[in-house]
Parts: C-alpha cells; sequence; structure tokens
C-alpha cells in the first residue's frame, strides 16, 4: 500500500512540475498574462476574441495554445 501511495504522490508530482498544459488553471496556476502585452491585448474581453488570433487554424503570429477548446481563456491568462 505504501508503495502505491507514493507512486502516486509521485506522479501528481511530476505532472504539477512539468505543467500539465493546459489543466494548470484547474489546479490553480496560470498562464502567460495578456497583461504583458497591453498593447496588444487592450480591450480584449471575451474568450473568442482571444482565439479569433489564437486559434490553432488562425494564420497570426500569435502563440497557439495546445488547449484551444478549454473555455476560461481571460480566467487564466489575464493574471498580473
Amino acid at each position: 500500500m505504501k508503495k502505491h501511495a507514493l507512486s502516486s504522490f509521485l506522479l501528481l508530482s511530476a505532472l504539477l512540475v512539468a505543467g500539465c498544459g493546459g489543466y494548470k488553471a484547474y489546479m490553480g496556476l496560470h498562464g502567460p498574462s495578456i497583461r504583458n502585452t497591453p498593447d496588444v491585448h487592450e480591450n480584449v474581453s471575451l474568450d473568442q476574441e482571444c482565439l479569433e488570433c489564437h486559434h490553432p487554424d488562425r494564420e497570426t503570429d500569435a502563440p497557439k495554445p495546445r488547449h484551444y477548446k478549454f473555455t476560461g481563456c481571460l480566467k487564466c491568462h489575464n493574471e498580473a
């Protein structure tokens, strides 16, 4: 039983340290803030506006997230 608990703990710790992709927001961690580039994101207030540039199918220079199907872009990326 101790071996199973230790293995589970190590696996969860590794996922937390590795970043866990788009699930970071659900674990209380936040992605890069739009406040780092206020000139570009000045009037952004809806998730749909985020995806106008950041959706993988769009041909823009904006970074493309692996988790574009998630909702709550601004909940995760509007932190200082």
